[in-house]
């Protein structure tokens, strides 16, 4: 090749380069996603992820008409939809400002990557994306019963009776398990935001975990803990230790879990504005009704003791 042709050519493909790293919004596969801190293992996937057009989520959710809409969050709104091949989906539209783009892009990216590469019945599938010129969307098999939050304050059809709120624990509990095992992609992962409404419900509520926009996938190395100088989640789920020194391990992961347990134990959500100020965080109330009885949870007969302790506090 002569000299000048290579010339070219090199740069050419080095200002192609340069444009990847300076326009995030470049459309790429998943395969480019790959977090390079948090993926130092590479594991093939098990089910390949959809790749969907801005006129497809489109047709899917009537134009995100109102009748279809499931909910809003942090990212966005949730939509009901139904693909072409006629299956029922959720559709997750992200709807940010300006300033948290950046910040929604790498969720955005963080959760087709991990979720791509994870299969376990206690953890939400992720049927497909779509990255349209700066439109982004996450599908999800639809969850039928919703959130468990929804349930435990009432929003939710279905009285759930301790039986079922033993079995939504355990199927939570199986979920951060497999993540903390490392057996799917050869390092632990931290959800990093287990909470309530993260915790989806089927239609025979069985639990899966959702939401990985947080996820942390433990450095080669650092399995056990992990320094960050944010610390991120939802307030009220933080582990103390966490949020003090910055230091994320997978039993951050395991507080979150306890908090959701009490959650399921008093049907209380785990900060609630309504309250009185001394009675907001769920921990602290019941750390606090504990101390002054004398006893720890171990001796509640079950959790209607605890909830009319904490009525009489």
């Amino acid at each position: 090749m002569p000299f000048g042709a290579l010339v070219s050519a090199w740069n050419k493909r080095r200002r192609s380069r340069f444009q990847e790293h300076t326009d995030p919004w470049i459309y790429k596969p998943v395969e480019y996603w790959q977090i390079e801190d948090q993926a130092p293992h590479r594991t093939k996937r098990h089910h390949g992820s959809s790749v969907f057009t801005l006129k497809e989520m489109e047709e899917a959710t009537c134009s995100f008409c109102d009748e279809n809409l499931l909910g809003k969050g942090g990212f966005g709104r949730v939509y009901k939809g139904t693909l072409r091949s006629g299956e029922v989906v959720a559709i997750k539209k992200m709807e940010l400002p300006p300033f948290k783009e950046a910040d929604g892009e790498l969720e955005f990216r963080v959760e087709v990557d991990i979720l791509s590469r994870l299969e376990h019945q206690n953890l939400v599938s992720l049927i497909g994306y779509c990255a349209d010129g700066k439109h982004r969307f996450l599908v999800y098999e639809y969850m039928q019963n919703g959130n468990l939050q929804d349930h435990l304050n009432g929003i939710g059809e279905t009285k759930m009776d301790w039986l079922l709120r033993l079995k939504v624990a355990l199927g939570a509990a199986r979920g951060l398990a497999y993540l903390h095992s490392s057996s799917a992609v050869g390092i632990p992962i931290v959800h990093r935001d287990f909470k309530s409404t993260n915790v989806l419900l089927s239609s025979n509520f069985e639990a899966k975990i959702s939401d990985f926009g947080l996820a942390k996938m433990m450095p080669e190395g650092q399995q056990e803990t992990y320094v960050t100088a944010r610390v991120l989640g939802t307030f009220g789920y933080f582990d103390p230790e966490y949020t003090s020194t910055g230091k994320l391990t997978l039993q951050s992961d395991v507080y979150a879990f306890g908090v959701v347990l009490l959650e399921l134990l008093t049907g209380r959500r785990a900060v609630d504005l309504n309250q009185g100020p001394n009675d907001q965080n769920l921990v602290l109330q019941v750390v606090k009704i504990s101390h002054s009885n004398g006893f720890w949870f171990s001796s509640f007969k079950d959790h209607d003791e605890l909830i009319l302790a904490m009525e009489n506090e």
